[in-house]
């Protein structure tokens, strides 16, 4: 079975060329829905690992060894099995 990534490790996908990306690429790549979005935003911008101006974001690039290392963890994280029957896939979302 697929994992299933979290909003925020697909947004620090997105964003790992380190140029900035608009916001709304989020949503087309990943079908991640608004609210996903604000709310990954707000952390990530929160811990200061991304900076966000206007409708665009990327990393920071005053990114430190732990913010570094804080990326690299949320990049492997996945949602917990038990919570998959819960979670739309983005195929689901589409209708396809």
């Amino acid at each position: 079975m697929e994992a299933l990534k979290t909003p925020i490790a697909e947004i620090l996908k997105l964003l790992l060329d380190r140029d900035w990306h608009e916001v709304y690429d989020a949503h087309c790549k990943y079908r991640l829905s608004a609210i996903e979005i604000y709310g990954s935003l707000n952390r990530l911008t929160t811990l200061g690992l991304i900076e966000v101006q206007d409708a665009r974001m990327r990393i920071s690039p005053s990114l430190d060894e732990v913010g570094a290392s804080l990326i690299n963890r949320m990049l492997k994280t996945s949602r917990p099995v038990k919570l998959r029957e819960f979670v739309k896939t983005p195929r689901q979302r589409s209708g396809l």
